[in-house]
């Protein structure tokens, strides 16, 4: 009866903690976070529960998995970062790697696995983020690219979109460029975006922001209103003047904005930072509270889209 107690005790821990750098394509999942509370619904996190308690026969309760970035429905990744937690310290990575990809759906893959120390947070340990959206601007469709890219027909001033996107790099409060949640309202909305590139691309346009965080929704709102900068409805003066309103306007009681948060289709998570670490046996973050095993006993609150 101890035995059998302290077995799973000792389960319940999830003592040693991997990283995973996983892409896919977002059009069939309900978004990358697992919402517990809307049921069955398809996330990349939930296929990566059902694939690891499948190799290991460890859920939720030990793994604790964490999602660098909780991309949203229809978004995709090339670099997204996942942290988990397992009771297993020696696990041969390209091994797991082949088993890991050949359970999961041929829309998700595992592109490097290793061990980190007991305190890396996929969330928390994140320097920055580049998320990259494709327009695709040909006279016709390209149906290869239509799950991909946003088609856009009207002629895009290109001149005017990089005026709007350079007004949205430096540290605002980015309340009016956001989704209405009542969880995302009551966190800190001023973010620093560090850059935001418009580069041309074979039959299109490619958009890249790179910052530390993002509210809810913040990356494709601030995509609509470059596009609506491009098409003629929104100028550089409109955006610092929504970004001059901040927290000051609710988001409930606002009128609407000039501008239409992008389609989920054409954004992609292309990139997480973390700080060089080759030592797993070397704290990430020594300031903070750990347990006994070194995991981080609560974790600084983060918003990431």
């Amino acid at each position: 009866m101890t035995s059998t107690a302290n077995s799973v005790q000792r389960h319940s821990r999830g003592l040693f903690k991997y990283k995973l750098q996983i892409a896919y394509n977002g059009t069939n999942y309900q978004g990358c976070q697992v919402q517990r509370h809307l049921g069955d619904n398809v996330t990349i996190q939930g296929e990566l529960e059902r694939v690891w308690s499948q190799l290991f026969q460890e859920g939720p309760a030990v793994t604790g998995i964490q999602v660098a970035g909780r991309t949203d429905s229809g978004v995709h990744a090339q670099g997204q970062v996942v942290s988990i937690s397992s009771n297993r310290d020696e696990i041969d990575h390209p091994r797991l790697m082949l088993g890991m990809n050949g359970l999961l759906p041929r829309d998700i893959r595992v592109k490097e696995f290793r061990r980190v120390p007991p305190d890396f947070s996929a969330r928390y340990s994140a320097l920055g983020k580049l998320y990259c959206y494709e327009l695709h601007t040909d006279p016709v469709e390209d149906p290869l690219l239509s799950h991909m890219r946003l088609h856009v027909v009207k002629p895009l001033n290109t001149f005017m979109m990089r005026s709007a996107a350079k007004a949205f790099v430096g540290e605002h409060d980015f309340t009016q460029f956001s989704s209405t949640q009542a969880k995302s309202l009551s966190r800190n909305p001023c973010k620093t975006i560090q850059s935001f590139d418009l580069d041309p691309i074979p039959g299109g346009l490619r958009l890249a922001v790179y910052a530390s965080g993002f509210l809810y929704r913040q990356v494709r709102h601030m995509v609509g209103a470059i596009i609506a900068a491009g098409l003629g409805t929104v100028n550089t003066q409109t955006i610092l003047d929504y970004l001059a309103l901040g927290a000051s306007v609710p988001l409930a009681g606002r009128k609407k904005p000039p501008w239409s948060a992008a389609a989920a289709k054409g954004l992609r998570l292309e990139r997480v930072d973390f700080a060089p670490h080759a030592d797993i046996s070397v704290l990430m973050h020594p300031d903070l509270p750990h347990d006994e095993f070194g995991r981080l006993v609560t974790e600084p609150l983060v918003v990431t889209e």
